[in-house]
């Protein structure tokens, strides 16, 4: 990847040339029971992921591991991973905010008591609990920063590479990775060393024996092989490989792949049998699911913190930082003078017209209203 930027979903369009793909200002992806002017005009960023992650799965290949039970339907399980970590990701953000709205926002209270404690200032609360009311209304009115600013975060979350394969001396994935071009998939990073014959991409297993107890091993070492992973992560930095359970998979096979790619510094590759990613369906995938904390504790095991809080790896300079919030969008916000709010929002308009608009992917350009998380109306 150029300048080792993540492979996030809002890459989708580059990653799938050939596919015709609707952006985000399409009419179908409209708020259900519009009310009020900001509202018709909005947009909902998890229908369009939704829509997103549909044209993936129809795009990348056959599915065909074991069956996972999700809900009333069967699915295989490549399928329910890839919808899986798309709810659980979505979750986080909504966990990240119900955690700014309390502990966020008390740890800011407790703060500025204590300082004004301090300094025997005068204070518009004399508890704790007042000035927490205070910034929580001072938020409610103004609204709320990045990342819950504006929904298109979501398309910040990375890409789970469907059958990606990769070709790789076994001694140290990261220096070789400058040197790679693409395989005949999109999906694809074949890394060579020089001119390869085509049998040289296979595993080549061959035996050692052991001069002490005269017992046979299996080595491979120094050879450049070929794998083919179930899912394949990249965060700018690493790769995440994910091994799923199947119907044709022994337990030698993922083995084998593991013993080749755990010596490499920069690759982790990680086991998910059926019966986990049942227990993540139905244990995390809900709206009564645990907080943020509890959950990105318990996943770790399985995903890394740049997967599962995916707005912290976003740059600075990321067009996504200037755009407005719903309170910024509300032109009748009581909390402003209203003619001078419509010379403010017409200045602040034409800014993000021309200087942060065009930044970002040409699917997820919407500059008439604001782009909701979810539905509100629903």
């Amino acid at each position: 990847t150029q300048s080792n930027n993540p492979v996030r979903i809002k890459d989708i369009v580059t990653l799938l040339p050939n596919v015709d793909i609707l952006p985000l200002s399409d009419e179908r992806f409209k708020l259900k029971n519009p009310k009020g002017k900001i509202q018709e005009n909005g947009r909902v960023a998890k229908k369009y992921l939704d829509y997103l992650v549909d044209v993936y799965k129809k795009n990348t290949g056959e599915y065909k591991g074991g069956k996972i039970v999700c809900g009333s339907k069967v699915k295989p399980s490549e399928e329910a991973f890839i919808d899986v970590y798309f709810e659980l990701c979505c979750q986080q953000i909504k966990d990240a905010k119900e955690d700014f709205w309390t502990k966020n926002i008390r740890k800011e209270a407790e703060e500025i008591f204590e300082e004004y404690q301090r300094k025997g200032w005068r204070a518009h609360a004399s508890s704790v609990e007042g000035w927490e009311y205070e910034i929580g209304l001072s938020y409610d009115q103004s609204g709320l920063n990045y990342p819950f600013n504006d929904g298109r975060i979501l398309f910040e979350m990375l890409l789970p590479l469907h059958s990606a394969r990769m070709s790789l001396v076994t001694s140290d994935i990261g220096s070789m990775m400058r040197q790679y071009r693409p395989f005949q998939s999109v999906f694809d990073k074949t890394i060579h060393d020089g001119s390869i014959d085509n049998q040289e991409l296979i595993p080549k297993w061959s035996a050692e024996v052991n001069p002490k107890t005269q017992r046979k091993s299996l080595t491979n070492k120094e050879r450049v092989s070929f794998y083919e992973l179930d899912f394949l992560f990249w965060d700018g930095q690493k790769f995440i490989g994910i091994e799923l359970d199947g119907d044709g998979k022994t337990l030698a096979d993922y083995s084998a792949k593991k013993e080749n790619l755990e010596n490499c510094s920069n690759f982790t590759l990680k086991n998910l049998a059926n019966e986990k990613l049942s227990w993540l369906i139905n244990h995390f995938n809900s709206e009564s699911s645990p907080d943020l904390e509890y959950r990105t504790q318990t996943l770790s095991a399985l995903f890394s913190e740049p997967i599962l809080k995916f707005w912290e790896t976003v740059e600075d300079d990321s067009p996504l930082r200037r755009l407005f919030n719903d309170k910024q969008w509300d032109k009748n916000n009581t909390m402003y003078d209203n003619d001078c709010y419509e010379l403010t929002f017409s200045v602040q308009k034409k800014r993000l017209d021309e200087e942060v608009y065009p930044k970002l992917p040409w699917h997820l350009r919407y500059s008439e209203g604001h782009v909701y998380f979810d539905d509100p109306t629903e």
